[in-house]
Parts: structure tokens; C-alpha cells; sequence
């Protein structure tokens, strides 16, 4: 068997690029045209192994492609999150009704909606100084994400259900209830006293 023989048998089973096809034939002809009766396959059987180490180097330097999320959706940190254009949009996202507050502590010139992993609404309201959130998610789970240890914790009723704001004891940044199988959230970035509290989950309860 010749070396081209030889070379072609085994390259059959080895996909390289022209450049590297043409090293592995130098070789060959290289050790060939030194050793005449030096088995052919002494020859081959190196050129083989680099022909495998380049397959190898190539196939280990190919960028790993991780599946993008789905369209109109944005992934972070393992939280998908879609967009909706309206309170509208965002119910039929999550696939139930979601209220919006009757009642504002600050002018809002931003709002945003948005459905997040597990079915989980949220409302953002903001402008250039402060913002709330409101979330609402199936089920008895908090959906705040908010581990803050505050000092004071306090319960109190708000058109009969039972509500538990978290803060300072005079001013409150979280308040956390469940009601009709839904568990709903509303943080705010500056805290407000328990009457504007209060006046605010009025119109979402």
C-alpha cells in the first residue's frame, strides 16, 4: 500500500481544512522520500495522529451556543422576563386579571409591565426620584425578592384582608398579603407613613 493509499484511507474519516491537509502530505512525502523501506504505516500512523489532535483542537475551540430565550423576552440571571405594552397585555400573559392601585404616593411618569418566571406579574411605577412595584404570582410564595431584614414588622386589615407591612415601625417599605389564591407584593423605594400605606393598597384590594 502506498502512502497516498494509506493517507486517503484514513483521512476518510477525518474532515480538516485544505491548509491542514497539505501539512499531513508533506510529512509524508518527507519520511517517504528518508526511509524507502520503512513501513508506510510508520509513516501514516503520526501524520494520523496530528490529522486527530487538529480535529480535536478545532472541535474544543468551537463557541458552545446556549439557547436564547423565547422572542420578546429577556433573560437575567436565570429570570425570564416579557414585556407588555398594557395592564391589558400583561393579564393575558400571566393568564389572570391584575389590578393597578386606584391611589399614587408620587406623580409617576414611567410605568412598566412586565411578566416574570412563574407566571408572576409585576408593575413597576417611577419617576426621576422613586419608584414601586407591585407583584402578584398564583399560590401562598412571597414574590417581593425582598430579604431585607427590617426592624418592625406590623399587621393590619385592609378591606378584610389581612396585610403585613415591613419597615422602620413609623414608615413602611413593603407590604406582603395573600387573597383568592394569589399572594401580592407592593415596595416602595421611599418609605411612606401607614396612612399612605394604607390609602394605597385600598384600590388594590
Amino acid at each position: 500500500m502506498t502512502y497516498q493509499k494509506a493517507y486517503k484511507e484514513i483521512m476518510s474519516h477525518i474532515t480538516l481544512r485544505d491548509s491542514a491537509q497539505a501539512r499531513i502530505r508533506q510529512r509524508l512525502r518527507t519520511e517517504a522520500s528518508r526511509s524507502p523501506r520503512r513501513s508506510v504505516w510508520r509513516a501514516v500512523l503520526p501524520a494520523a495522529c496530528l490529522a486527530l489532535m487538529l480535529t480535536a483542537g478545532v472541535f474544543l475551540a468551537l463557541p458552545r451556543q446556549t439557547p436564547a430565550p423565547p422572542t420578546g423576552s429577556v433573560s437575567s440571571g436565570g429570570l425570564q422576563i416579557q414585556s407588555a405594552s398594557s395592564i391589558e397585555a400583561l393579564c393575558e400573559l400571566v393568564g389572570f386579571s391584575v389590578p393597578e392601585p386606584d391611589y399614587l404616593p408620587f406623580p409617576v411618569t414611567q410605568t412598566e409591565y412586565t411578566a416574570l418566571t412563574g407566571n408572576t406579574a409585576q408593575i413597576r411605577y417611577s419617576n426621576d426620584t422613586q419608584d414601586m412595584t407591585f407583584r402578584m404570582t398564583p399560590g401562598d410564595e412571597d414574590p417581593s425578592g425582598d430579604y431585607t431584614d427590617y426592624p418592625a414588622c406590623q399587621e393590619i386589615s385592609v378591606n378584610g384582608v389581612t396585610v403585613t407591612l415591613r419597615g422602620s415601625g413609623t414608615d413602611w417599605s413593603l407590604a406582603v398579603w395573600s387573597h383568592d389564591g394569589y399572594t401580592c407584593s407592593l415596595r416602595v423605594s421611599s418609605p411612606m407613613d401607614l396612612d399612605s400605606f394604607t390609602q394605597t393598597l385600598e384600590g388594590l384590594l
